[in-house]
């Protein structure tokens, strides 16, 4: 969902647009399968799908104009990709944090997490969840802070940013604030 109240939902290989309104647009996706998608600040759908070849990330208009794709080879999608303010795309999958923006790979992070969660944030870039670490990387992926859990508890969700700018994640058993 954006922030203007769209709704987007990938299924088979039809992408479906539901406007505040209501108003349903289906685009089909010929010989590309979704396989997850977000709708970026900037109002694009970012997909990630298959062509049976290759795994696909295409950024398309709510009408479902092709602004740009790239080859993205991921295992396993973990989470719909996250988009910043800048339009920076990061897919998340075990191993590794890619980034794209205008159909470019900028860059990629390894992670050591079979399991990590990521938000992007205005003044912080990302943020990730990797195991019982959370590290915040900047626009270039290299990481400007981190944070090891003391007890080794592994993170379970993304990370947020409460209204005082602290990140809030939580681990196995509780919630923590960095």
């Amino acid at each position: 969902i954006d922030a203007s109240g769209a709704t987007v939902v990938a299924h088979r290989d039809t992408v479906t647009v539901i406007d505040r309104l209501g108003a349903r647009t289906d685009i089909a996706m010929a010989h590309f399968q979704p396989i997850s998608c977000s709708i970026g600040p900037d109002g694009l759908v970012y997909l990630v799908g298959s062509t049976g070849a290759a795994v696909l990330l295409r950024a398309c208009t709510l009408k479902g104009e092709l602004r740009w794709e790239v080859p993205a080879a991921i295992p396993e999608m973990l989470q719909p990709p996250v988009v910043n303010d800048d339009g920076v795309v990061y897919l998340v999958a075990p191993g590794n944090v890619i980034a794209f923006q205008a159909g470019k790979r900028l860059w990629e992070y390894p992670v050591s997490s079979p399991q990590p969660r990521a938000s992007a944030f205005r003044d912080l870039r990302l943020v990730v969840a990797d195991g019982a670490r959370v590290v915040c990387l900047d626009e270039s992926g290299r990481a400007v802070w981190s944070y090891e859990d003391k007890d080794g508890e592994s993170f379970v969700t993304p990370p947020v940013l409460d209204p005082a700018g602290r990140v809030l994640v939580v681990s196995e058993k509780s919630l923590v604030v960095i």
